[in-house]
């Protein structure tokens, strides 16, 4: 029994010296984009001033990289230098950073995640998420915004653009709470959309098995839905709507002054509201009918 414990404490003790965790404060300079991948977790605040204080395992920190390239606040690791011990066994590395600029640019990959409760606008904005990435709590005021998502990422954004161009794919998640002028959205694979506000035209196109819900009003919206996918619109009130549903996919749309419809496959369309249907295009096997 005695060896047993003597045993146990051993591997306690080893494993309170591996866990133990430092934090260093890294240089940077004026920059307006973030660009990380791997296992880092960073939360984001705006500031008076710019600094970066990164917390992760001792025997990890020799090997943590943060500089500013070209404008653009990059983490990295040394992953050449670091032994194979601690690449199998690393936890998440935490960064803690403040900004004075705008973010214009966000970068995630890996399983990198990504956090603020800032309010940034910039003139543009662009972002790529990309792997198991997450990135939370974005509020972008910006004239143009274009975004890709993809893999198995996760994206929350709200706030306001006139010009958005956002694209999905995999398996990717995404919730959109923002107010547009123009809006462009793709999605394939098995993404999951769901976006919240108000635009004046709206040109979305589903491929794959997604699954898209919209909330809101716009005044002209242009839809394509493929595949095996499903767009639910009953609460986003167009007023001119042309969609074109494929495949087994179904929409349900709500159009308030007129519609141009075209189904084919097995596909459906259920509306609600008073359109004048102007152009209709159905197959024997597919369905246009207005709600119960």
């Amino acid at each position: 029994m005695r060896k047993i414990l003597t045993t146990v404490a051993i591997l306690l003790f080893g494993i309170t010296i591996f866990a133990q965790t430092t934090t260093k404060a890294f240089v940077a300079n004026s920059f307006n984009g973030i660009s990380a991948g791997g296992i880092y977790e960073i939360e984001l605040i705006k500031a008076a001033a710019e600094s970066v204080v990164v917390e992760t395992d001792k025997e990890i920190m020799p090997y943590v990289e943060v500089k500013v390239v070209k404008g653009i606040l990059t983490f990295n690791l040394d992953n050449d230098r670091m032994p194979s011990r601690l690449k199998h066994n690393m936890g998440p590395i935490k960064a803690k950073v403040t900004m004075k600029d705008e973010l214009a640019m966000l970068s995630l990959s890996g399983a990198s995640s990504f956090y603020t409760a800032s309010v940034f606008s910039p003139k543009s904005f662009s972002a790529q998420i990309s792997g198991a990435s997450n990135a939370k709590g974005l509020n972008i005021v910006s004239e143009t915004a274009v975004i890709k998502v993809s893999g198995a990422s996760t994206l929350s954004i709200k706030g306001k653009a006139a010009d958005g161009s956002y694209e999905f794919s995999g398996a990717s998640v995404a919730t959109i709470n923002q107010d547009m002028e123009k809006l462009r959205i793709e999605c394939s694979g098995a993404t999951k959309l769901e976006f919240t506000g108000k635009a004046v035209s709206v040109d979305i196109e589903c491929s794959g098995a997604t699954y898209s819900k919209f909330n809101g009003e716009c005044e002209t919206m242009n839809a394509e839905i493929s595949g095996a996918s499903k767009f639910d619109a009953f609460g986003f009130k167009v007023n001119e709507m042309i969609i074109e549903v494929m495949g087994v996919s179904s929409a349900k749309i709500f159009v308030n002054k007129s519609i141009e419809a075209e189904t084919s496959g097995g596909s459906s369309i259920v509306y609600k509201g008073s359109p004048v249907v102007k152009n209709i295009d159905i197959s024997s096997v597919s369905s246009f009918r207005k709600a119960d």
